[in-house]
């Protein structure tokens, strides 16, 4: 049986597909991404508040803990139920060389299978 430390689920690159709540989007921020890791904020015009309040809660952590290196929006503008530019907006934004996680408890259901097959592919 091997027992499985905090490290071994966190990953640099973090997409969160933001929805209308933004807590869980923030704790999975926090619990989910390594030290000097890298959000990125994927929401839509109905949630472009949600995307303001996690990115000021974070960047307000960050100045204390230091702990995450940049927060990035993904815009999906009115296309939020698009698949193609869901897949495309996300797809260009991955890193090529690193460990990659996706939180889709937020946005719609249309964002988390495209998203989730971008960064898959």
């Amino acid at each position: 049986m091997s027992i499985l430390n905090d490290q071994d689920h966190k990953v640099e690159y973090l997409f969160l597909l933001v929805g209308e709540n933004p807590l869980p989007n923030y704790i999975a921020a926090r619990t989910l991404l390594k030290d000097k890791g890298t959000v990125y904020l994927v929401f839509s015009l109905s949630t472009t508040l949600q995307k303001n309040c996690i990115q000021e809660g974070l960047i307000n952590q960050n100045q204390n803990q230091n702990q995450i290196k940049e927060v990035i929006p993904i815009d999906l503008a009115k296309y939020e139920s698009v698949a193609r530019q869901i897949y495309e907006r996300v797809k260009k934004k991955i890193p090529k060389t690193a460990s990659v996680g996706l939180n889709y408890t937020g946005g719609t259901k249309t964002m988390a299978v495209h998203a989730y097959k971008a960064i898959y592919e």
